[in-house]
C-alpha cells in the first residue's frame, strides 16, 4: 500500500467548507478526512507529502487553526484554508488565522476562501448571535469594509462558494509535493 502524497482534512459547520475540501480532494485524487477522525498531530498522519486543512471561520473560531496550534507538523508542508463570509481582500490583509495558529503561524501557509451563509438555514443560536452583531455594527460609526458587508448581507442567503478559488491552494500543493 502506498502512502498518500497529500492529506486533506476538513471541519465544517454548515457545509461550504466540506464542499471545498471534497472538491479539492477529488481534483487531486485523495479522500478527505474529517477533523474529528484525524490523529492528534500532523506528524502522526501517514505519508510525507503536504497537508491541507480546510476550516470554517465560525464566529472567529477557526477549528483547523486550533488543531494546528502547537501541533507537531513532522516537517511536512502544511496549509490552512479558512472559509468564511468576510470580504476576501480584507480577511487576506488581516490574516486572521495567524494569531489563532500561535507559534505555528510561520510554519503554516494560509489561504482564505469565500463561503456560504444561508440565514434561512441557521440554527436559533447562530441567528441570534448574528442579530446581536448586526445591531452592534449598525450603531457603530466608521465601520470598516468588512463590517459594512456584515450589515449589508444580514438576513440574506448568500452563496459565494467558488471552486476557482482553490487554484492557489492546488498550486501550493504541486510546489510542495515531495
Amino acid at each position: 500500500m502506498s502512502t498518500p502524497e497529500l492529506t486533506v482534512i476538513f471541519d465544517s459547520t454548515y457545509g461550504s467548507t466540506e464542499h471545498y475540501a471534497r472538491s479539492f480532494a477529488e481534483r487531486l485524487g485523495v479522500t478527505p478526512i474529517a477533523l474529528g477522525d484525524a490523529p492528534s498531530s500532523v506528524g502522526e498522519l501517514p505519508g510525507t507529502g503536504p497537508v491541507v486543512v480546510f476550516s470554517p471561520n465560525y464566529a472567529n473560531q477557526i477549528s483547523g487553526a486550533k488543531w494546528l496550534r502547537g501541533n507537531d507538523l513532522g516537517g511536512r508542508p502544511t496549509a490552512l484554508a479558512v472559509v468564511g463570509m468576510s470580504v476576501s481582500s480584507w480577511v487576506r490583509e488581516q490574516d486572521v488565522a495567524a494569531k489563532a495558529l500561535g507559534d505555528n503561524a510561520g510554519n503554516v501557509t494560509r489561504f482564505y476562501l469565500p463561503g456560504r451563509l444561508m440565514h434561512s438555514q441557521l440554527n436559533r443560536i447562530h441567528r441570534g448571535a448574528l442579530w446581536s452583531l448586526n445591531q452592534m455594527l449598525r450603531r457603530k460609526s466608521n465601520r470598516n469594509e468588512n463590517e459594512e458587508e456584515i450589515v449589508r448581507q444580514y438576513g440574506r442567503d448568500i452563496d459565494r462558494v467558488d471552486d476557482a478559488e482553490l487554484g492557489p491552494v492546488e498550486q501550493w500543493v504541486h510546489r510542495n509535493r515531495a
